[in-house]
């Protein structure tokens, strides 16, 4: 019979229970849908269109002569179309592995410090990608047990490989090999230190390369968080067979603004106001303890923001790009961009100021595309669970290849941290997905 293996989770200490009681009361303050509605358009907007329009203020005047006549307006959206048009030329360049980053724009991880500063050692290997250095975790069984399975854990937006570092030890010891890639920007890979060079691409081409680095094929993906989306736009991509399987771990596939209530929605702006304002000024470890003040120790904490602190701010730009692309935008709303005064507006105000907007409707372009892809998923051999928040892939995947998940309320109160709340429960959801999806019995930790 199988059992629980405990937790790696250190006791929390009087400075836990301290901020984690401190976290608690922010959350519950700014926790009213209405609330934060009004915190974010009347205070923070204000706020945060003012620290825009000053860095932009310079470019405006140099360029404000050039709306008082025809040929003016038109030289401010030629350079606006120009900067979109550069932007989709090197995604597209990212998706297919031939964009180039210089080394100037990296910053080489220190691993040795990354890794004693979060306290964990696993056995790592690297791959490249578009000239960057990517690491990825990579554990397999005791010679003699592998069942054969593989499975790539996928990080979200704010994690890295250590948000597996309780669940790996499990799935191997139950006979599974186990990739954990960092992607580009976060935990032991090469950080890019421009967001402008930092794209839903790139990240989705970082799948497909370790896909074919490690020559996997029949693989099951589970994915947090952003991971989610990641894999589902490269999935088309991957070299897999014959039946490919992604779970995902309190994520979606790339949302909509439909499919984001009035609470939802609001907590993305709230965190899209704050990090315009602050940039990458705004402590990660904040942000971290807000999403999940219960689960936030001290010491996972210290094991999440390890990858930049030392880095400094540059680091942190693929954190940014993640916040800054939620909460996704109406369609009218992203369809007013290709009217002829709005790239006025970016031609006037500098087109890379819009680089976000630019990434929020190619993502939203990507959904569009890949929804037809997930929609007849069943036909490919694909088999999709969902363990939090179901609701993300209603509509959208097609229901013969859905899996009932029995573990929905194991993610309750886990906030961003759901390995981190029950990496043996989740475990336990993983081999029942692989044995399910396959026909096997299951047995993790028996």
């Amino acid at each position: 019979m199988a059992h629980r293996i405990p937790e790696t989770s250190r006791p929390r200490s009087a400075r836990d229970y301290f901020l984690q009681s401190l976290f608690r009361i922010v959350r519950l303050v700014f926790s009213p849908t209405l609330f934060r509605l009004w915190l974010a358009f009347f205070i923070l907007l204000p706020i945060y269109i003012f620290t825009r329009a000053i860095s932009v203020l310079p470019t405006v005047l140099g360029n404000v002569l050039l709306l008082f006549d025809t040929a003016g307006r038109s030289e401010l959206r030629r350079q606006a179309d120009s900067y979109r048009r550069k932007e989709e030329h090197q995604a597209r360049q990212q998706l297919n592995g031939t964009f180039r980053f210089q080394q100037a724009q990296l910053v080489s991880a220190r691993k040795h410090a990354i890794r004693q500063e979060a306290n964990w050692y696993p056995n790592i290997e690297d791959f490249e990608v578009c000239g960057a250095r990517v690491n990825v975790v990579v554990e397999r069984p005791v010679e003699g047990q592998d069942t054969g399975q593989t499975v790539v854990l996928l990080h979200g937006g704010l994690g890295w490989s250590f948000t597996w570092r309780g669940i790996i030890p499990l799935l191997t010891a139950a006979g599974h090999t186990v990739y954990a890639p960092d992607l580009l920007g976060h935990g032991l890979s090469d950080k890019p230190t421009s967001l402008r060079t930092i794209s839903l691409s790139l990240h989705m081409c970082t799948l497909i390369a370790l896909f074919e680095h490690f020559d996997l094929r029949s693989a099951t993906i589970v994915a947090h968080d952003w991971g989610g989306c990641i894999a589902a736009c490269a999935a088309p991509y991957l070299p897999t067979s014959p039946s490919p399987r992604l779970l995902l771990l309190d994520s979606s596939m790339p949302l909509r603004a439909q499919d984001l209530g009035w609470s939802a929605w609001s907590g993305d702006l709230l965190r899209f106001l704050a990090t315009g304002i602050l940039d990458a000024a705004l402590p990660v470890g904040v942000v971290l303890r807000l999403l999940s003040p219960t689960a936030a120790t001290v010491d996972v904490v210290k094991g999440y923001t390890a990858p930049y602190a030392s880095g400094g701010p540059r680091t942190k730009a693929s954190l940014r790009r993640f916040v800054h692309l939620l909460p996704p935008l109406p369609g009218r709303l992203l369809a007013l961009r290709h009217g002829s005064a709005f790239r006025v507006l970016e031609g006037l105000a500098g087109p890379h100021v819009f680089t976000n907007l630019n990434a929020r409707a190619g993502l939203a372009e990507r959904g569009r595309s890949v929804g037809e892809f997930w929609g007849g998923c069943s036909r490919e051999g694909w088999r999709v669970g969902v363990l939090g928040g179901k609701g993300a892939v209603e509509g959208v995947v097609d229901k013969r290849a859905l899996w009932d998940s029995p573990g929905g309320g194991l993610v309750d109160g886990a906030g961003y941290f759901v390995a981190e709340k029950g990496a043996g429960s989740v475990a336990e959801v993983v081999a029942r997905f692989l044995g399910e999806t396959e026909g096997r019995a299951v047995l993790i930790g028996g």
